[in-house]
């Protein structure tokens, strides 16, 4: 019972702690950069994100029944094998960076869903979890979609 509640409450502390920070920040905070993106390619990276958000409740899910299996399973849906294919020129048109911390979140998922299936261990998992979801909130700080 008591991995469970782990598994469901620190995902929320880390949220309520980056919500902290960003409540905190001075007001001088830098503005985040913002991506002009043709339609397609815009439609591509939030259906990734999107994508990131479905793994992410369906490991805390799996996790919380302790099912290793299906917490390997969703890590691989948002791993570099993930089977959207992206549109041709996406990779040019996008910040080198933004492309640094995405590629860096699919291998984070790659190497989740290998350690949840060779390992089982909820602590592990839950400090990869933390540290992917670190990583998402450090891009959407950094980059917004817009015209």
């Amino acid at each position: 019972m008591k991995k469970a509640l782990a598994a469901i409450l620190l995902p929320m502390a880390v949220l309520a702690d980056a919500g902290m920070a960003s409540a905190h920040a001075p007001a001088q905070s830098p503005e985040r950069e913002v991506m002009r993106l043709a339609p397609e390619y815009e439609a591509h990276v939030r259906y990734e994100m999107r994508g990131f958000l479905v793994s992410l409740q369906g490991i805390n899910e799996a996790l919380a029944k302790q099912d290793f299996e299906a917490v390997a399973r969703y890590a691989r849906q948002s791993g570099h094998s993930a089977p959207a294919e992206a549109p041709r020129g996406l990779g040019k048109a996008l910040p080198e960076r933004f492309r640094e911390m995405g590629g860096a979140a699919h291998a984070a998922f790659d190497q989740l869903a290998v350690d949840a299936q060779t390992m089982g261990d909820t602590r592990t998992t839950l400090e990869q979890l933390s540290g992917i979801m670190k990583q998402c909130i450090q891009c959407h700080a950094a980059y917004r979609m817009g015209k």
